[in-house]
């Protein structure tokens, strides 16, 4: 990765374009399910959780893929979502762990995406 282009974004306010899903809610009130704003936001949780999301400012804004963080109480980054074509292509933890490694967590992610019409039955992170 280039990072020289992710430092950058570091001092970068500039806004992604936002994804397609408005509905954000989920049965548990412990997961707060968003979308990053800005290229800091993405920064800041590939860094936080040692993923290389940080990276995906062009492929968010070139409409490629949508991107949506899991956050609780304990850590405002716990889990990174990626969707494309309205498929949930990768559901990582820290340090790019599947999330059905956590299965009460991935019962979680697999009723936020029923709730917003999102397919992830073809998805290895999320059933393993």
């Amino acid at each position: 990765r280039d990072f020289t282009a992710m430092q950058s974004a570091i001092k970068s306010a500039v806004k992604l374009r936002q994804p397609r899903v408005k509905d954000q809610s989920v049965i548990d009130s412990r997961y707060t399910f968003w979308t990053p704003k800005t290229e800091m936001d993405i920064f800041e949780c590939g860094t936080s959780m040692a993923i290389c999301v940080g990276s995906y400012e062009n492929a968010i804004n070139q409409n490629n893929v949508d991107i949506y963080i899991v956050s609780t109480p304990e850590k405002k980054y716990f889990a990174c979502l990626s969707v494309i074509d309205n498929k949930l292509q990768q559901a990582k933890l820290h340090r790019n762990r599947l999330i059905h490694s956590d299965t009460y967590s991935a019962q979680i992610v697999r009723l936020w995406c029923e709730a917003n019409g999102i397919s992830n039955s073809q998805s290895y992170d999320l059933h393993g």
